[in-house]
């Protein structure tokens, strides 16, 4: 009796006796709908923390070699772009760096990934200083690359973002190495 109170109050007042006896399931339905859509806002709420921290990240490697070129924003804005984010909140991202936190993908698939898009922001002008050179083996120190595997995973990155390859091409590249 106490759940066909609690049917009016949540707004099921028009139910029919048939429809107050299956009242403790369509709770259950719609709890379960309720903690499915909370759960996955606080992934989406995750997974858009990452991307702004990787968008920072690449607008800090834009920016290592003191020489800011439009075409390292186009391309920032580009990726930006296609992972769902749209110019404007990438201007906030910049506007307000301090409210993005520095976030590392769990994911080697991921981490690859974000490091190759730093590679292409660096390759975006037509050319590596050793500024940007540095800033990538940082990342792939800070991404648990570390010692030779960061050096080589640099030079790798540089070496096919200058061949501008696509998604599934990268996937391939990716396949090669971690199945080598």
């Amino acid at each position: 009796m106490a759940w066909a109170v609690l049917i009016c109050q949540c707004g099921y007042g028009d139910t029919s006796i048939s429809d107050l006896l299956q009242f403790p399931r369509l709770f259950f339905y719609e709890f379960a709908f309720w903690e499915l859509e909370v759960n996955l806002n606080l992934i989406k709420d995750m997974l858009t923390k990452e991307l702004k921290s990787h968008l920072l990240n690449m607008y800090l490697i834009a920016m290592s070699d003191a020489e800011f070129d439009e075409k390292e924003m186009e391309t920032i804005i580009s990726i930006a772009e296609s992972k769902g984010i749209s110019k404007n909140e990438f201007e906030q991202i910049i506007i307000k760096p301090t409210n993005v936190p520095f976030t590392i993908p769990d994911d080697i698939i991921i981490k690859i990934e974000y490091l190759f898009d730093f590679a292409r922001i660096i390759w975006a002008d037509g050319k590596v200083d050793d500024r940007e050179r540095i800033s990538l083996l940082d990342f792939c120190n800070k991404f648990g690359f570390i010692g030779e595997t960061a050096n080589e995973l640099t030079e790798w990155l540089l070496d096919i973002a200058k061949n501008d390859l696509t998604n599934d091409q990268l996937h391939k590249e990716i396949d090669k190495l971690l199945n080598s």
